[in-house]
């Protein structure tokens, strides 16, 4: 199964650059620039670190069917 991380398109609708979101789930900037492109899949560990930046910035609960999309091949 493949699945996409929506970290883009939740931060552009929120008003957040991926820098900002870098920053707060102290991960690099290439990094998260790199899987919002679509480049790169996360690990877990990373995907929680994401998760609980976007929480932080937007206040409010982020559920998981909100960041990642199962691609159909």
């Amino acid at each position: 199964m493949k699945y996409r991380v929506r970290i883009k398109e939740l931060a552009e609708q929120n008003g957040l650059t991926l820098y900002r979101l870098s920053k707060q789930s102290g991960l690099l900037p290439s990094t998260v620039y790199a899987i919002g492109k679509g480049q790169t899949s996360p690990g877990l560990d990373t995907l929680a670190k994401l998760h609980a930046a976007l929480e932080a910035l937007l206040g409010r609960e982020v559920g998981v069917e909100e960041l990642i999309e199962v691609v159909r091949e």
